[in-house]
């Protein structure tokens, strides 16, 4: 953890007087301390944004940019507001309880933008995961409980047994795909949970609310006709209206924008004219894709014309970036079209 005098910058930042210098290391100790919760207590989420090209140096910075957003002529309302909610006036409380306070401050705001972000990265996963928590609501044999390493599920009539190893997500897994090999709902699902869970001594009666996610995920998509991580067919854009279509086409499109803001332009990845040029670039795909009624993979001739660059400077340092927008897109899309079928 950085060693700075955050009473003095938080007072910079109540009276406007902040240098740029001083900006920027509270920027770094407000991301040290997100890349600390990320690995210590999300740890599941972090490794499936990594699979969507997220470091956990890119989460964190994505975690706290809200806490550095001006709004109009206000600098930085969500540490002015932070700095209201004391207890005691800044200048008046201790230096631990003020670390206490910012350390929880940050974290609260890193959790709720961790949700935006993976909703992002696994909208099938992130529905899912509500789904989840609503029918735990419901549940008399499971709950929702806030453990070292995240949220897990644990039985609610059964010794949680947390003195054993962690149950495997690959037997838990089979298990449940043995119990149920028809399509069924969550809170089915949830009972069938319970049920192995409670069953057995040899693991924790426990297991992490993600890890449960991904793996109903994998029952949804063995047991659907159609899935996100399927190809679009032409036959499902043309189901829709043009106005759906366009509908979806702008939602995918503010999707792109957003992961090529957090994810290339505040890391320094790209230059704003670069983020322009690859908002244009996904744009126009989209609206082939739209327009022909047909999601194919020939990106390169779009990305040129939107970047002013050549085919060779595409395959060296683009390629790889354009392909993963385009799949941001295309999962957008799927989504949108399925619950629109």
């Amino acid at each position: 953890m950085l060693n700075i005098d955050l009473r003095k910058l938080l007072q910079q930042i109540l009276s406007d007087a902040i240098p740029r210098n001083d900006l920027i290391r509270l920027i770094h100790f407000c991301r040290s301390i997100t890349e600390s919760y990320l690995l210590h207590h999300r740890m599941s989420i972090t490794r499936i944004c990594s699979l969507n090209g997220f470091s956990v140096s890119d989460l964190a910075t994505d975690c706290i940019a809200e806490i550095f957003l001006c709004e109009g002529t206000n600098k930085f309302p969500r540490l002015i507001a932070f700095i209201h909610s004391l207890y005691n006036p800044l200048h008046e409380i201790p230096e631990a309880d003020l670390f206490l306070a910012f350390k929880a401050f940050v974290g609260e705001v890193a959790k709720a933008q961790l949700a935006r972000i993976y909703s992002e990265c696994d909208p099938e996963g992130a529905k899912i995961l509500r789904n989840v928590k609503d029918a735990l609501k419901r549940s008399r044999t499971l709950v929702l409980v806030d453990e070292l390493q995240g949220l897990s599920i644990r039985t609610a009539n059964r010794e949680s047994l947390l003195h054993r190893r962690q149950f495997p997500s690959d037997q838990l897994e089979r298990e449940l795909f043995y119990q149920l090999r028809h399509p069924t709902n969550i809170p089915t699902l949830l009972r069938s949970l319970e049920k192995i869970l409670s069953g057995q001594s040899s693991y924790r009666r426990s297991i992490p609310l993600i890890d449960v996610v991904q793996i109903l995920k994998k029952y949804f998509v063995h047991f659907s006709d159609y899935s996100a991580d399927e190809p679009i067919s032409s036959d499902a854009l043309r189901s829709l209206s043009e106005g759906d279509l366009q509908l979806l086409c702008g939602e995918s499109l503010k999707a792109v924008q957003q992961k090529i803001v957090t994810t290339y332009l505040l890391t320094g990845k790209v230059t704003r004219e670069e983020a322009v040029g690859l908002s244009e670039a996904l744009g126009a795909i989209l609206k082939d894709w739209i327009e022909h009624k047909e999601v194919h993979d020939s990106f390169a001739k779009r990305a040129i014309q939107a970047l002013g660059i050549s085919l060779e400077q595409y395959e060296d340092r683009w390629r790889t970036k354009v392909e993963y927008l385009a799949k941001i897109a295309r999962e957008r899309l799927a989504v949108g079209i399925q619950e629109n079928l």
